[in-house]
């Protein structure tokens, strides 16, 4: 049986950005999986200092179109910002549309604050919805990020997620294998 495959796309280009650590510290977590590939995929690695809206043919936006083709589900890390997400996350997702559908998404959202970033998912929920992606209820919340790293960036608080994380990523595997012959027909569809 063919082994599903997961996207965590971190999604902010900020320097300085805590999210990578969380990113890296899921990736590490989740490619001890033996029913999943996983890859980590950087919205840094793909600024295009403009939206390109998905029916335009642009070298820019092949990578992005195959990665999103080749996945069966999405975790979003991002941080909170003013409310809301990046911009660079949202032009990257604006770069593809039919292929995200039917797919399942959860977010990871971080945050220095006390709500964990619940502001960004209410914000990004129904974009995501939109795009036709199936935005599961099972988002991860990473507050007060500061205190989540020690000074080198080493994850330090772990163990009180390991298990919230497991249960989430299990969930996302079982959309993904429920979703995989409806996600490859509803991208046939057209809106």
């Amino acid at each position: 049986m063919k082994k599903l495959h997961i996207t965590i796309l971190l999604g902010t280009a900020r320097e300085g950005r805590l999210s990578e650590h969380i990113a890296n510290f899921l990736y590490t977590e989740i490619a001890s999986r033996e029913d999943v590939t996983i890859e980590l995929v950087d919205v840094k690695d793909h600024l295009s200092g403009r939206t390109i809206p998905p029916w335009e043919e642009n070298d820019d936006t092949k990578v992005w179109k195959n990665i999103v083709a080749k996945t069966d589900g999405f975790i979003i890390v991002s941080p909170e910002y003013n409310h809301g997400y990046p911009g660079e996350l949202k032009i990257l997702l604006d770069q593809e549309h039919d292929a995200y559908r039917g797919k399942p998404v959860i977010v990871a959202a971080v945050s220095a604050g006390i709500l964990g970033g619940s502001r960004l998912i209410e914000h990004i929920q129904p974009v995501l919805s939109e795009i036709g992606m199936i935005f599961l209820p099972f988002s991860l919340r990473f507050d007060n990020v500061q205190t989540f790293l020690d000074e080198k960036g080493n994850v330090t608080r772990k163990d009180e997620y390991l298990s919230r994380i497991k249960k989430t990523i299990d969930a996302l595997v079982l959309y993904m294998k429920r979703l995989e012959g409806v996600a490859t027909e509803l991208q046939t569809h057209k809106k």
